[in-house]
């Protein structure tokens, strides 16, 4: 293609990055070079030229382990923002290996090609593992922490191959690249009106955490199943990534935080997502002892909705209310977890898929009491436009606020 091309929509854009469209959409987030004509409707267009110039930026500044959230004046800006972890899948069985530094401390990866490539202090490289084939986008999950008792960091990426139909593997690489052990998360589970869900399910998101006492960190990561709700939240052991633990939610959980919430020195995980049973259909945040992850979620008459596997709820289970921009909506869903120094931040898309711009901020302190509410300016845009037109009533977006407080439920 001419260097000095034009490319006509999201879906070419995202075919000349070699990503899918919902990662280029979240790509824009980050500065990608992308215009639109006039109009609310305007087609997205893209010089190839300028696409090339941003990818060769990206890759010399390479791509940091994620440190923390958007700034309040951010998520009030943007809403939630989409840079979620790139999935990956297929056998992560090949190495090729250009360069080793062994005694430097990881600190970044980046992806070139089909090579995972963990840096070190200034960009310097470590380590290089290439996969059978290049994975779906260049954003991918990266974990360090000491999963084999050494006192140096090990690597853990979530990797999935541009195949259509590929599982999201995660992959655990010791602190020289070689290869440890693969998690390619699910199982088949049936509901209790009879239909099987069977692999492939990919992993989402996944973090590492260390018991109290402990001297190796374990994972702990969250799955969905390719087409449908089946979600699993599964603990591994860091040495060997064996199943230790797992429970299966009845919705999404796409989210996933460790904290230590009550000050005993064992972590709690939050995972966030949605439970899209009819009997609930709202954004869910769910609070788990890593100890005792087992079972299923209970259904309101305290049976399990899934075959063979014994209901029991979590330590703590959080529902966010639907605001109005999500009334016309099967559910509203959690589409972001943020832990910082006494607050828990959690991001609520107000409809059925992340990429909703309307956002709701919710801030909770580590007792989980809801202390703030905040509307992104999508979301309060949005709500003065429905009452202009007189489909709400009229109201400031304070009350609506405060309302959106009372009607969180913590169970």
């Amino acid at each position: 293609m001419p260097e000095s091309a034009e490319l006509h929509g999201w879906k070419q854009i995202a075919g000349y990055l070699g990503v899918s469209i919902r990662t280029a959409q979240g790509m824009e987030k980050s500065a990608l070079p992308v215009y639109r004509g006039p109009g609310v409707k305007a087609p997205v267009y893209a010089l190839t030229r300028e696409i090339d110039a941003w990818k060769a930026s990206t890759t010399r500044a390479g791509q940091p382990v994620p440190e923390g959230f958007p700034s309040r004046r951010e998520w009030m800006r943007y809403g939630w923002i989409g840079a979620q972890a790139a999935l990956a899948a297929g056998g992560c069985v090949t190495v090729f290996e250009r360069f080793r530094q062994t005694d430097a401390l990881p600190g970044s990866w980046r992806i070139q090609g089909a090579d995972l490539v963990v840096t070190g202090e200034g960009d310097s490289p470590l380590w290089h593992y290439r996969f059978p084939e290049a994975p779906e986008d260049s954003f991918g999950y990266g974990v360090f922490a000491d999963f084999s008792g050494s006192g140096r960091r090990d690597t853990l990426f979530i990797y999935r191959p541009t195949r259509q139909g590929s599982t999201a593997c995660l992959c655990c690489f010791d602190r020289k690249g070689s290869h440890r052990w693969t998690f390619y998360p699910g199982k088949t589970v049936a509901d209790t009106l009879g239909r099987r869900f069977s692999p492939p399910y990919s992993v989402e998101q996944a973090v590492a955490f260390r018991p109290r006492g402990a001297s190796i960190d374990r994972v702990a990561s969250v799955s969905v199943h390719n087409y449908s709700f089946p979600a699993q939240l599964a603990i591994l052991d860091g040495k060997t990534g064996k199943v230790t633990g797992e429970y299966w939610h009845r919705g999404h959980l796409n989210h996933l935080a460790a904290v230590d919430l009550d000050g005993d020195g064992e972590p709690e995980l939050l995972a966030g997502g949605v439970n899209d049973a009819p009997e609930f259909k709202q954004a869910t945040l769910l609070v788990f002892d890593h100890r005792r992850v087992a079972g299923a979620t209970p259904n309101p008459q305290g049976g399990s909705y899934y075959q063979g596997i014994p209901p029991m709820a979590a330590k703590r289970t959080v529902f966010f209310p639907k605001s109005p921009l999500a009334r016309h909506q099967d559910f509203n869903r959690v589409a972001a977890v943020d832990i910082q120094a006494s607050r828990i931040v959690v991001a609520v898309a107000e409809g059925t898929t992340e990429l909703q711009a309307e956002s709701i901020v919710y801030e909770l302190d580590y007792n989980l009491t809801v202390v703030n509410v905040l509307l992104a300016d999508a979301a309060q845009n949005s709500l003065h436009e429905l009452q202009r037109r007189g489909e709400i009533p009229t109201e400031s977006s304070e009350a609506i606020a405060e309302r959106l407080k009372r009607g969180v439920r913590v169970l």
